[in-house]
């Protein structure tokens, strides 16, 4: 159960990000921005997710990879704030870019976390990327349906307070489930020699 657990995590991150993409991208279009500003958008959030990846994986260890999700949690649901209350093109594109490293600061360490799990409980590294496949996929596939049911019914705005409230709920689930991963043995892979 605490394994299926992390991976709703996975989904519900990946949920929260192509709902971004997908209501951001169609503002833009709406507030008639070139069809290099809409795609801009998504650029301007993989170029700060790759910086911020860099430096959030020289940051994450046993200790503090469960605080660093929460943490990207807590600012995910800030962003999703922002993007109700500074709803202008501008404040888009920034928030983009904090997006972006509140989600490299999410999946670095999740990888970690989601390892820590799965040793402590004797699953292979293929079952493990085999369900994060799954769960990321699931959660794209997810976020624009949502977000497109959510605008049409009850507005744009909607579809970011709904993203918040799923930070919130990962960053709760996340504080219950660190015990478990701390409780792992150390991870030591890198440690083993490879046999000639």
């Amino acid at each position: 159960m605490v394994r299926l657990a992390i991976y709703s995590f996975a989904l519900m991150m990946d949920t929260i990000l192509s709902s971004v993409f997908f209501v951001c991208m169609v503002r833009l279009a709406d507030m008639q921005a070139s069809a290099l500003a809409v795609a801009s958008f998504m650029s301007v959030w993989a170029i700060a997710y790759m910086i911020a990846s860099l430096t959030a994986g020289g940051l994450v260890t046993k200790r503090n990879a469960g605080w660093i999700l929460v943490g990207s949690c807590v600012v995910s649901t800030v962003v999703s704030a922002g993007y109700v209350l500074i709803p202008g093109m501008a404040a888009m594109y920034l928030l983009g870019i904090v997006q972006g490293c509140a989600t490299a600061f999410f999946f670095t360490p999740f990888q970690f976390f989601m390892k820590l799990l799965d040793e402590n409980q004797k699953k292979s590294i293929t079952h493990s990327t085999g369900l994060y496949t799954f769960s990321w996929s699931m959660g794209f596939a997810l976020g624009p349906f949502i977000a497109g049911f959510l605008w049409v019914h009850f507005g744009w705005q909607s579809c970011h307070l709904v993203n918040g409230l799923l930070a919130v709920i990962m960053a709760c689930g996340i504080v219950r489930l660190k015990r478990f991963a701390e409780a792992a043995p150390t991870v030591q892979a890198a440690e083993t020699p490879v046999a000639d």
